[in-house]
């Protein structure tokens, strides 16, 4: 059984603003510098409260994230990492997105050498997966055109088009891993 997810905000970044469940996934090439997968993740939030979503405030959110992620790691010299230099940007979206939000993080990476890291980052807000909505993010340097940003939109399309059945919780509250889609 998968397990439910991890609370949002997470105890390592309790000034987020979401509230609900992450499923996070990760390749195994997840910390290889060497790997087109280096660095390449994708989760989804699964709003449990109503949010007002918006490119500034998912933007806002993400940087929050991601310097909370970094702070407190150093490089390979063990000088520490500066979240304060971290910045977003918001990308031109293509016409048509429909509640899609692309970014451009810059920072660190933070998991194997603290390498300077410009990270592309694809943002779907999917509603009615449940009561308040999925934000589904999915994040990796390599170019758009990439096997990896193939993989994350194959992905991210099966979510969409699939019904995700709850599965129940020891408190009896219904839980789920919505990037595990089980039925069409």
């Amino acid at each position: 059984m998968v397990p439910p997810g991890l609370v949002v905000p997470p105890n390592f970044a309790p000034t987020l603003s979401f509230k609900g469940l992450e499923h996070l996934r990760l390749p195994p090439q997840f910390r290889d510098p060497k790997s087109d997968w280096f660095i390449s993740y994708l989760f989804a939030i699964d709003l449990t409260e109503p949010t007002q979503l918006n490119a500034t405030r998912i933007g806002d959110q993400l940087l929050i994230y991601f310097r909370v992620l970094a702070a407190g790691q150093a490089d390979q010299d063990g000088k520490m990492i500066q979240t304060d230099t971290f910045s977003i940007v918001t990308a031109k979206t293509p016409a048509k997105s429909g509640n899609q939000y692309w970014y451009t993080l810059c920072g660190q990476e933070p998991f194997a050498n603290a390498t300077a890291l410009k990270q592309n980052i694809r943002v779907k807000v999917i509603p009615g997966k449940n009561e308040h909505g999925v934000v589904f993010i999915s994040g990796s340097h390599q170019r758009l055109e990439s096997a990896v940003w193939k993989e994350r939109l194959r992905i991210r399309l099966a979510f969409e088009a699939a019904t995700v059945p709850a599965k129940p919780t020891r408190s009896g509250k219904e839980a789920r891993d919505p990037l595990r889609p089980i039925s069409k």
